[in-house]
């Protein structure tokens, strides 16, 4: 007999990259439960418009907009201080919402007060809230009294587990070292955190993620056979054990509606086997002209087909001879320089070699699937700690120094050493260092996922014992 189906709310930060994967974990629930996507009213009408969120999802889950204070306007230059800015005009809405919400525990709220901060009512009250970790000291204190059970959500288990120890004496950095590899230091309690995320995290009493006690689990987009260690210490760990923790990996973004889809492939399909280098930095701007400039000539300089994702108003500060290829693109172009690109199907093509990447965390897991090695080009945040991965795993390089912090321009002459080192084209493919490494990391992660596999068994513990039960 199947448990009671719950009515979960899931609750992501109101940028893609959080909201895509968080997206993916309730298209899977809701066969099971009753689900609920929370995020800006401005980010519901993207996801209808791109055609992200399908017919399909439309019949399985109710889809709702926070009426926070997010413009269009807001999303004009891919910088992190933009994305510290997107926070901030959703959380005091987010926190008037957890005040109010209707739960199976007190479902007397639905009221004006809740009405007025949604585009259209939820169906039911609250039994389970999945939260983006970034929301998890605003809703947790709010959401639990009220008897909604609370899970949180988390990319790479490294990224949490690392923070676990960070305490009131932890020393505060300046908020610059948010460009730096701060997350990748394995004791932060010692070498410090950004004073932002200190007083995000911490309460007066200098708790860290004050209330822990209070989540029901932890869900992470990962799998336990990439950080081994990150398990044990989740499990022995005061703040974690005894709690489930599902690494439910991998949860792929979205790739529909933005066009250039069919002569992607057609270029693809023209190139020989595994010729192509791919080049995306996500939705983070490469700020200065002269590293773009870089960038291209490096590019060029190799004489093999390429695909840059590059933002449209940064490919006029190209130079003349690549923004006058650009403008006459075709199936049998050189290379492709496109606004957007379907990344995952690039990158499961065998054309392709290898991947230049930021290493968001999203692009992290798609390229390990894929089973393609990567040049790592960190910016900030995770970024470093997921280049340290993928260094570790034996299936990336990083180029030193990149981060936004830093205000060297890389030159032309390292970005192509780096991406020839890695792709070593000398070989054939599957006799490469990396590359084998990247078969390797590719055939763990789609075990895992597999029935029978680490994530899948997570999957199914959380939806039918989990959730029903915590």
């Amino acid at each position: 007999m199947s448990p009671p189906r719950q009515h979960v709310l899931l609750f992501p930060y109101p940028l893609f990259g959080h909201i895509s994967p968080l997206l993916q974990l309730a298209r899977k629930m809701a066969p099971h439960h009753d689900v609920t996507f929370v995020t800006s009213a401005l980010r519901v009408q993207q996801l209808r418009q791109r055609g992200i969120f399908t017919a399909a999802d439309e019949a399985s889950i109710q889809l709702v907009g926070l009426l926070d204070a997010l413009q269009e306007s807001d999303d004009t230059e891919g910088t992190f201080q933009q994305m510290l800015e997107v926070g901030e005009k959703t959380f005091p809405f987010m926190t008037k919402l957890f005040r109010t919400l209707p739960s199976s525990a007190s479902p007397d709220a639905l009221g004006d007060d809740y009405r007025a901060l949604l585009d259209r009512p939820l169906q039911r009250p609250v039994d389970v809230a999945i939260m983006d970790v970034i929301a998890l000291r605003e809703s947790l204190p709010l959401l639990h009294p009220r008897g909604i059970r609370c899970f949180v959500f988390n990319s790479s288990g490294l990224i949490f587990s690392n923070k676990l120890n960070v305490n009131q004496d932890t020393p505060a950095l300046p908020d610059a070292a948010f460009f730096s590899d701060w997350e990748a230091h394995p004791d932060l309690a010692v070498s410090g955190v950004p004073r932002a995320f200190k007083e995000m995290c911490m309460d007066c009493d200098g708790e860290l993620f004050p209330g822990l006690d209070a989540l029901a689990g932890f869900i992470v987009n990962s799998i336990e056979e990439l950080e081994p260690e990150v398990v044990r210490t989740m499990a022995t760990h005061r703040k974690t054990a005894g709690k489930p923790v599902r690494f439910v990996a991998p949860l792929f973004a979205d790739e529909a509606g933005k066009g250039h889809g069919n002569l992607v492939g057609e270029w693809l399909d023209a190139q020989g086997e595994r010729s192509v280098v791919y080049v995306s930095f996500g939705s983070f701007a490469v700020s200065q002209n002269e590293q773009l400039h870089e960038i291209a000539k490096a590019l060029l300089s190799l004489n093999k087909p390429f695909i840059w994702s590059l933002k449209s108003h940064q490919q006029k500060l190209l130079p003349p001879e690549m923004q006058a290829s650009i403008a006459g693109q075709s199936a049998s172009s050189k290379y492709l320089v496109l606004a957007w690109t379907p990344q995952r199907s690039i990158l499961n093509h065998p054309a392709t070699r290898l991947f230049v990447s930021h290493v968001g965390y999203n692009s992290l897991l798609e390229t390990f699937d894929a089973g393609v090695p990567l040049v790592c080009w960190p910016m900030f945040g995770d970024q470093f700690a997921n280049a340290d991965m993928a260094q570790r795993l034996g299936n990336g390089r990083t180029i030193p120094d990149t981060g936004a912090l830093h205000s060297r321009t890389v030159p032309a002459a390292e970005i192509a050493e780096a991406v020839t080192t890695v792709g070593q084209w000398e070989r054939n493919f599957g006799d490469g260092d990396y590359a084998r490494k990247a078969a390797e990391v590719s055939r763990m992660v789609k075990a895992a996922a597999a029935p029978g596999g680490s994530s899948c068994e997570a999957f199914t513990k959380l939806v039918l014992s989990d959730i029903p039960l915590a």
